[in-house]
Formats: structure tokens, sequence, C-alpha cells
């Protein structure tokens, strides 16, 4: 309990300021005020992303037709000059560049401050820069803005909601009339680490239980109802793949260990008292779903994930009372084997990442 104790700490209370500035974003920010004609605030934004990324090339070129743009031609011709120092295979930003300089002599070498831009007469004058959205611009496809930066940290928590058969308490009982469907429900809280943009680990603190279960035995003249619940963490993998602009299939997997709590069964009726269950049992999640990304910035995402969940407690310790008697050992089902308590079955997820 301790060592699920201390995880759930490391889950919750990791700050959402550790993830690292992800100069897509920026540069997603700052490509979108160029295609506005906003270009002091796509200006910021790209030099934001050259300083969280110097090797963002991207970033370079819209920082030098944004300055372009405000006829600020020393800057502009040193930003594209950084962008094709980095990414060489650029032709059309290359003959852009080589007009810039043609027309802007006085700026080919590195200056500290912007100057005012030399005279252009029609002759010398360059072309404009290409549109934003045209393909000769080179920016990064679209879906790989998508994804987190490598290094980052993402904090995550989601609903989930498991169909589980029959089978554990069918065993136990037999032929028992059930008036209560076994639907259980889980949340889990994490965080996920990027190794690369593709690919994170993350730990999950997580809780689950189904809904309260009836169940009716007339032979007996009992009703029992089944509270079954547990914790547990969870060591897991995400395979992030774009589809689309704002768009990620996602590929889940996950396996951890989990602990009974607060599970008891409530006998009324010619028999009496409070059963109380104890187990613990390893378990498994896999999943497969979309993530959609909820801003311009790209800094949050909803997904929805359909998977399946294993997770079986057997055998069971009992403790608690039985017709006014102390009860414990181990919990039998119908047949004199031990008895399980099963959240094994198809599982529908939705959930948020920071």
């Amino acid at each position: 309990m301790k060592k699920l104790l201390w995880l759930f700490a490391i889950t919750i209370f990791i700050p959402a300021a550790v993830r690292a500035s992800d100069a897509g974003d920026y540069y997603t920010a700052g490509l979108h005020y160029y295609q506005q004609g906003q270009n002091d605030q796509a200006i910021q934004y790209c030099q934001n992303a050259i300083q969280a990324d110097p090797n963002f090339w991207q970033a370079y070129q819209v920082l030098g037709y944004s300055y372009y743009a405000e006829k600020n031609n020393a800057q502009a011709i040193l930003a594209l000059d950084k962008s094709l120092e980095i990414n060489p295979n650029n032709p059309q930003l290359q003959q852009f560049d080589n007009q810039l300089h043609a027309a802007s002599p006085a700026a080919a070498a590195p200056v500290a401050a912007p100057s005012a831009p030399p005279e252009t007469t029609a002759s010398n004058s360059p072309a404009p820069p290409p549109s934003a959205s045209a393909p000769s611009f080179h920016i990064a496809p679209s879906a790989n803005r998508n994804l987190p930066k490598a290094g980052s940290f993402n904090l995550e928590g989601t609903v989930a909601y498991v169909y589980p058969g029959y089978q554990d308490l069918t065993d136990f009982y037999g032929n028992a009339y059930f008036t209560g469907i076994q639907e259980a429900v889980e949340l889990n809280l994490g965080a996920a680490y990027s190794f690369i943009p593709n690919i994170q680990a993350d730990v999950l603190f997580e809780f689950g239980g189904k809904l309260p279960v009836n169940v009716a035995d007339y032979s007996a003249g009992d009703n029992d109802q089944w509270n079954e619940y547990y914790i547990g963490a969870a060591a897991g993998l995400n395979i992030l793949l774009p589809i689309s602009d704002g768009t990620n299939f996602v590929l889940h997997g996950e396996g951890g260990y989990y602990t009974l709590v607060g599970t008891e069964v409530d006998v009324t009726g010619a028999d009496f008292g409070t059963v109380t269950l104890d187990g613990s049992a390893p378990g498994y999640a896999v999943a497969a779903g979309l993530e959609f990304l909820m801003n311009q910035q790209k800094t949050w995402a909803m997904e929805i994930e359909l998977g399946y969940r294993s997770l079986t407690f057997s055998p069971l310790t009992k403790g608690g009372t039985f017709d006014g008697s102390p009860d414990s050992g181990t919990l039998l089902n119908a047949n004199s084997s031990n008895a399980s308590i099963d959240f094994s079955g198809p599982r529908l997820s939705a959930g948020i990442r920071l």
C-alpha cells in the first residue's frame, strides 16, 4: 500500500510546468499570425520557437518572411540565411534570399540591430515571399506538429467503462438470480514522458469498481449485495501516429498490479453479516483510438479509445462476520474451488492530455 501511495503522489503532484516549451507550438502560432498579417506577433512567436529549438529552420523562414513584410530587410536576410544554413535543400527560399541580398547589399553582412531597408527599384525589388500555405514553403508536414516534444511531460486523465461477464458470481452461486449488471467504471490519472515525439512511457494511478451487484438466492432465502473496488498502479506505453493536422491515431498498452479495497458482501435474509474480501493480482489493458488536439497551439488534447481490460482476483481472503460469527479463510465457489472477482472485459475510455 505504501508503494501505491508513493506512486499516487508522484502522479498527482507532477506540475504541468515541468513540460518543456514546445518549439512546434510557438512555430504554429507564429505561422498563424504571419498568415493573418500580424507580423509583430509572428516575429515574437518565431523567436520563442527558435529559443526552444535553435535548429528549427522553418521558424527562421517564417521569421524572415515576417521581417520582410515589415520592410526590415536586414533582419529578414539574417533569418533566411540561418534557415538555409540549417536546411540548404530549399530552392525557392534560396532564390528569394538571393534576390533579397541583391536588393539589399548592405545587409549581406551580419548586423546587430535592424537597419532601414535600402531604396529599391522595380528592377531590383525582390519577389514577395511565397504564400505560407503553398507547398513550396517547405514547412514541416502539418501532422508532425501534433506530436509532443521529445523529453517533455504530459499529464493525463481518463475515465473508462468496462463490461465484465457474469462468470465470477455464476461460479460462486450457480443458478442464483442476478438483479444487477456487472458494469465497471475506472478512473486513471497519470503522467507520460516522451522519449521521442511518437513514443511515450506513462505511469498511471488507477481506481476502479463495479456498480453494486445484487444476488437473490431464493432457495436459501438470502439477498446478497457485492461491492467490488480496486486500486493499483501501472506502467504503460503510448504510440502516437499523426493521421491529419490535429488528429493522432493512438495505440496504448499497460501492465500493473492491483489490490482490492472496500470489497465486501452484505448478506441479508435467512443468513446475515458482512464478509470482507481481500486479494491482489496483476492485470493489463490494451487499446486503440483517436486523439484530437483542441487548440491552435496544440497544448491539450481529447482522446477516445476502445480496448480490453484483463484483471481477475483469485484467491480471495475473507474476513468479517457471517451469522454473528467471525468468518475467515479462503472464499470458495459453488464447486469448492477458489472463487474469483473478475473485472475483465471490453473497455471504452475517454480522456484528456495536457
